[in-house]
């Protein structure tokens, strides 16, 4: 599944969103923002996912490890009540495609 310019656009407005609200943005949400329909949303977020560019998850509490990709140390993430977190203090994001 081969990702698109939009579903680019899309995770961009989610992590801005995210980032904004401490929330990630609905299907729903994200449909009315690029005039899609949500079954289009859900495809792209798929694809996203697909490609490692996103993580979904439905609903609840979870833990993510993921190794940074510069420097191999393992980064720690937190999920509670729907509010993203960060054991090693500051959380940065730089929204750029990632290398395939």
């Amino acid at each position: 599944m081969t990702t698109r310019e939009t579903d680019w656009q899309i995770r961009l407005f989610a992590n801005q969103r995210l980032i904004a609200s401490g929330v990630a943005p609905s299907v729903p949400a994200i449909a009315s923002e690029f005039a899609m329909r949500p079954r289009e949303v859900a495809d792209a977020l798929h694809r996203l996912h697909q490609a490692c560019a996103l993580t979904i998850m439905a609903g609840g509490d979870a833990r993510i490890e993921a190794r940074h990709p510069l420097t191999g140390e393992i980064m720690r993430y937190a999920v509670e009540a729907e509010t993203l977190g960060y054991d090693g203090g500051w959380l940065v994001h730089f929204a750029q495609p990632f290398r395939q």
